[in-house]
């Protein structure tokens, strides 16, 4: 899962992803039963602040174009 958010700078963004990733599951568990291995997350994730609009042009499109396929 990709998302951008527009956060108070003040809030570090490894307090917003543990949140974020806490609020979700809490979500997913309540409609499918949590996966055997390794659970919903990968290990890895980046929390990489957006301070330029060069960064912001170039991380709104790859963000946007996660989306999985709608058959």
């Amino acid at each position: 899962m990709h998302v951008l958010l527009d956060i108070d700078p003040a809030i570090h963004g490894e307090e917003v992803r543990r949140l974020l990733k806490r609020w979700v599951t809490q979500g997913l568990e309540e409609h499918w039963q949590k996966p055997a291995a390794g659970g919903w997350w990968a290990r890895q994730g980046s929390n990489k602040p957006v301070t330029t609009v060069a960064y912001l042009t170039r991380v709104f499109p790859y963000v946007r174009d996660q989306r999985a396929p709608m058959d």
